[in-house]
């Protein structure tokens, strides 16, 4: 693991002293910070990554296609359609998620809301699910959500009355806003699709949801379900709750052809602002990591970016997220961990 909390760009050298305190934060003591993720490697759970991976004559077998983790679950979709659940405390396999009405095409893609009462799943032929994981059933199946494959899909909001907003994208560009309303009388569900982008985002594969912090409550961001898309050529922010385009980042020239912006957001400092905690999207093109942050003044609210991190022209960014406060985790090269401190970009 390599950590890094300087900046690369100047050369500059690192003390044995801060390389210490930095790779002590990915054990992060919780009373201090504000935890949002933990590293996982299949590494930890031999026994579930032999079920997953080498049992070939197990009947939900399917090579895997995306992952997603809530306390001690692991979610794993795979190519067969199905979605494996595995305890990675005693490593049994749970029933999977999986229904008669849903086609054997491969899971594209999974979210769970934070309290871990739904899941989200797309598929390589443009069908959602939505699963209840209180009552471990299929709670709606949305087929007409997209004519493609669904590239990515989250849950944003889930009302007071039970509603679930959703959005998700496909390759061609085309981004829905979805909901799913809970029925009164007879229960069950229906759900409305809607066109939020037709084609401008093309490519399209990374979505992230802002989500509100009782440590930094913001009377902007907690009240506009804030998210961020990540395309080919541009990543635009919206907010949801209302409707409304915010920010608009084009991909600088510098960066290859046909790189997606990977995205995350979180909390923490930028290298011009170090007296306040700040909403914070990281945007990660290809080996450059850009900071754009919601700047919240008496008067107005502004969307504005500050401050960048370029690696090596031989290293590509292939997942970034915080892990703490002003604390990035970056995925390089498909085998590398970068851990960079926002601050110092």
């Amino acid at each position: 693991m390599d950590i890094v909390e300087y900046n690369e760009k100047q050369n500059e050298n690192v003390s044995e002293k801060v390389a210490e305190q930095a790779s002590q934060l990915l054990s992060f003591n919780k009373e201090y910070y504000n935890v949002k993720k933990e590293l996982i490697l299949y590494s930890q759970f031999p026994h579930i990554s032999h079920k997953i991976y080498e049992l070939k004559d197990h009947k939900y077998f399917g090579i895997v296609s995306c992952v997603a983790m809530y306390d001690n679950y692991l979610f794993v979709g795979n190519s067969s359609g199905i979605i494996r659940v595995f305890d990675v405390k005693t490593s049994k396999e749970m029933k999977p998620l999986i229904d008669d009405q849903v086609d054997r095409v491969k899971v594209t893609c999974i979210t769970l809301t934070d309290d871990g009462a739904y899941l989200l799943s797309g598929y390589k032929k443009g069908q959602l699910i939505l699963w209840d994981l209180q009552k471990y059933k299929m709670a709606k199946i949305i087929p007409d959500a997209h004519q493609g494959e669904v590239t990515n899909c989250k849950i944003f909001h889930v009302t007071d009355e039970g509603t679930v907003n959703i959005v998700s994208s496909e390759d061609a560009g085309k981004v829905k806003f979805i909901e799913v309303v809970r029925k009164n009388l007879f229960g069950g569900y229906n759900h409305h699709v809607y066109n939020l982008i037709d084609k401008r985002l093309k490519g399209t594969a990374s979505i992230a949801v802002q989500r509100p912090s009782d440590l930094y409550p913001s009377g902007f961001c907690d009240h506009r379900s804030l998210v961020a898309f990540g395309a080919v050529n541009e990543v635009l922010i919206s907010s949801m709750r209302p409707i409304e385009s915010l920010f608009n980042l084009r991909k600088p020239k510098m960066i290859k052809e046909n790189k997606v912006a990977y995205l995350d957001w979180g909390y923490g400092l930028t290298p011009k602002i170090r007296d306040r905690t700040l909403n914070i999207l990281a945007v990660a093109w290809d080996n450059l990591i850009q900071l754009v942050y919601i700047n919240e003044q008496p008067c107005k609210v502004t969307v504005e970016l500050d401050g960048y991190y370029l690696m090596d022209h031989n290293e590509e960014i292939n997942s970034i997220f915080f892990m703490g406060d002003s604390i990035l985790v970056a995925l390089v090269n498909q085998k590398e961990v970068k851990v960079l401190y926002t601050p110092k970009f």
